[in-house]
């Protein structure tokens, strides 16, 4: 009898080893997660981070609504999808890389420039569009600048916000100038305003940007340089690794170009001629 005891607690340790090991998580395994397509899908709804950029994105001034082109064309793309949108967070240009990041939201929603930096946590649609960057200054900037070069140095500022792509461009082409950073949730319209106001000697920004504050604020600023510094495409912003959301918004941010949907909500705000867009397929020419 005593036999069968042993063997019974035998069996029935190895049992629960056997279970205990199959319960417990691999070593290097890694969770298996829902793709965000599919809990798209699922939900019938994107839920969007954005960050406020006019004229592509922003608050009317009367109804508190989003407004810009950039959330009418994320507006048609869901329509298309038979999707709504949530706008879920409203952040600042540091912080929506980490909303879209952590899951908190689907995308980064509106009008934004892919960078290095972004690139090692997030993904990002295909351009939709691309801006041409320069530098600008006062109106009344009396220094004679002939050359980019001559901005790295340390007697020279510029106005930046924390996390955006100006202050990685300042630290990229003018490390030894110096840095005046705004909080992250600041309007990129502050950065104008603190080289008006001659907290900083110049911003870096794009054409679209410089023509916004101009019409609020005439005769303020001038650009420094008819040279761009560079361009950026504009993109959304993706998760990692999602790639069959970004096939989806790919296709149809592309039908919207093809079509023409895209270039005619641009053209309702007047600024198409300060972008830069995607060459259309040609047929070949006749010979």
């Amino acid at each position: 009898m005593n036999r069968i005891y042993i063997i019974a607690a035998i069996i029935a340790l190895i049992v629960s080893l056997l279970v205990v090991n199959l319960a417990a998580p691999k070593s290097g395994s890694t969770e298996i997660r829902e793709p965000v397509q599919a809990r798209i899908l699922e939900r019938g709804k994107i839920r969007c981070a954005y960050a406020l950029r006019p004229p592509g994105l922003y608050k009317d001034m009367e109804t508190n609504q989003l407004t810009g082109f950039g959330y009418e064309m994320m507006m048609e793309a869901a329509k298309r999808l038979s999707l709504e949108v949530e706008w879920a967070e409203e952040v600042g240009f540091g912080t929506i890389v980490d909303s879209v990041k952590t899951g908190r939201v689907d995308m980064g929603c509106g009008v934004y420039w892919p960078n290095a930096p972004r690139s090692r946590y997030i993904a990002f649609t295909d351009p939709m569009y691309y801006e041409t960057i320069y530098i600008y200054a006062r109106k009344d900037e009396p220094r004679k600048i002939t050359s980019y070069e001559e901005l790295n140095d340390p007697q020279y500022s510029f106005s930046t916000i924390d996390g955006g792509t100006p202050a990685i461009l300042r630290k990229r082409y003018f490390p030894l100038a110096e840095e005046k950073a705004l909080p992250e949730l600041s309007h990129l319209g502050d950065m104008f305003e603190d080289v008006v106001a001659k907290k900083a000697d110049f911003v870096i920004n794009p054409e679209i940007m410089a023509r916004d504050f101009e019409a609020m604020r005439p005769g303020t600023i001038k650009r420094l340089l008819d040279k761009p510094l560079t361009i950026y495409p504009v993109v959304m912003f993706l998760p990692a690794g999602e790639t069959q959301l970004k096939a989806m918004m790919d296709a149809t941010f592309r039908e919207m170009e093809y079509d023409g949907t895209t270039l005619a909500i641009i053209r309702k705000y007047k600024v198409d001629d300060v972008l830069k867009f995607n060459s259309l397929p040609q047929y070949p020419p006749k010979e």
